[in-house]
């Protein structure tokens, strides 16, 4: 499930069976691996030299990679106290990972430190975070049907920022994509997720 990431001539593919696997860009042949030990379905974001991934259950934690060498080494882990199903998104020095505890992380991209993060009522599971002008846009999910916007440097929910509700019942969330000042995401849930079922959806919002 989830997307490989490509840099230097490799591939890099996190799998379910608890391994990031490293091969060849021309022959697919595999070089090298590293072990997560978890049920991974996270994908992969590379910044110089660095991969950001995150780990599902029971690994609970966001993670950096040195790729430099042939065989990724571990530069760092930060536990985030559930599974992270989301992928990452790096910006300004900063990695951003959403937690299926409702909580989305702001990590020191060089360290893995948390600078602060965004407690909200969602479960998160897949949807990963978007920015916009200083500004990051998350979409928790679950019992939190609302797209939220926070300022990147307050940490506070953007000013005059409405908080719009995409549903009426527990939804499943995916990613936020921005593109010319407006917002896209898609929405839904099932009858099996309690409360009734809202029909699938295709939001665009004004950033």
């Amino acid at each position: 499930e989830s997307t490989p990431a490509a840099s230097g001539g490799r591939v890099y593919a996190p799998c379910e069976n608890g391994r990031l696997y490293v091969l060849s860009a021309l022959t697919g042949e595999e070089i090298g691996h590293y072990d997560t030990g978890s049920q991974d379905v996270s994908s992969p974001v590379i910044v110089a030299g660095k991969l950001y991934c995150a780990s599902g259950f029971p690994g609970n934690h966001i993670y950096c990679l040195d790729i430099t060498a042939k065989t990724p080494t571990l530069a760092w882990k930060t536990g985030a106290g559930a599974p992270v199903f989301s992928s990452p998104a790096v910006y300004n020095g900063e990695v951003y990972a959403g937690a299926n505890n409702g909580r989305f992380y702001c990590l020191d991209a060089e360290t893995g430190t948390v600078k602060w993060f965004i407690q909200t009522e969602g479960g998160i599971k897949f949807s990963s975070m978007a920015f916009s002008g200083g500004i990051v846009y998350c979409a928790p999910g679950g019992s939190d049907r609302k797209v939220h916007a926070f300022d990147i440097s307050t940490h506070q929910e953007k000013s005059g920022w409405n908080t719009v509700d995409i549903g009426t019942n527990p939804t499943m969330t995916s990613s936020i994509s921005v593109a010319g000042g407006t917002l896209y995401l898609g929405s839904g849930s099932s009858p099996y997720s309690g409360g009734g079922a809202d029909p699938y959806r295709l939001y665009a919002l004004d950033a």
